[in-house]
């Protein structure tokens, strides 16, 4: 089942006297608005992809790969000028689902993997994951740095909680 974020939710945090506020914003197309008067004065974007999507559709377009509209909002936010001073973490989340999935789903199904040499399923995870990295570091226009990072969907939950709670110490 899946979770969807609305609206904004914003958490403030301390970790050694030093004050955090994490806002998690809607990645719906109907939630985007409401972010512009979240852009202003961010140090760091942790940005959560869910690579096991890619052959799927948005809930709001039935013409739009999830996957496609992932990279592309992603450009849009990385080469926006509120962000070309921040640090960004990207989660390649839902790894396990993925690990499962390329076994039997071609890459074919998404757009944006167009340029995928790897062959048709069973794929392996390692050049899979890579390449998916590469299309969002082909992204960036003027970013010397980005991190990437693939997560088991609990995991990735997991590890924000576990942030959470180390910053409310």
């Amino acid at each position: 089942m899946r979770n969807s974020t609305t609206g904004i939710l914003e958490t403030a945090l301390e970790y050694r006297n030093q004050a955090f506020l994490v806002v998690d914003v809607g990645g719906q197309r109907s939630e985007r608005r409401k972010w512009l008067n979240c852009f202003e004065f961010v140090t760091c974007m942790i940005y959560v992809a869910a690579i096991s999507e890619y052959d799927q559709q948005l809930f709001e377009d039935e013409e739009i790969n999830r996957v496609q509209e992932s990279l592309e909002l992603f450009e849009e936010l990385i080469n926006n000028r509120f962000f070309c001073n921040t640090s960004v973490i990207v989660f390649l989340n839902k790894s396990d689902l993925f690990r499962e999935k390329i076994k039997t789903v071609p890459f074919s199904k998404c757009p944006a993997f167009d340029e995928w040499g790897g062959g048709e399923p069973p794929l392996e995870y390692g050049p899979a994951t890579q390449f998916i990295r590469e299309l969002f570091f082909a992204r960036m226009l003027q970013r010397p740095e980005l991190f990437t990072r693939t997560k088991q969907r609990r995991l990735t939950r997991k590890t924000l909680k576990m942030c959470s709670m180390m910053w409310q110490i």
